[in-house]
């Protein structure tokens, strides 16, 4: 799926909290691991840009967040 990655920062941001990579993959219907995959390299993406947004992902969930290093600026 071409910007997976983009899809999946959407609709981390819209939902706000954690979401299971199964309802992910359930919603754009395809495998749970590409959508894995895609959310490990978003998150990579994030923290090599040093963005002020990061991914955190926690018992098959990935959640959008601030980024800790910017908290006291």
């Amino acid at each position: 799926m071409e910007k997976l990655e983009n899809i999946i920062e959407s609709i981390l941001f819209v939902a706000g909290d954690g979401v299971a990579f199964s309802d992910i993959a359930e919603k754009l219907q395809i495998e749970v691991e590409e959508i894995k995959e895609a959310i490990l390299r978003l998150k990579a993406q994030k923290e090599q840009d040093g963005s002020g947004i990061q991914v955190i992902i926690f018992n098959e969930k990935a959640q959008l967040c601030s980024n800790p290093d910017y908290a006291t600026h």
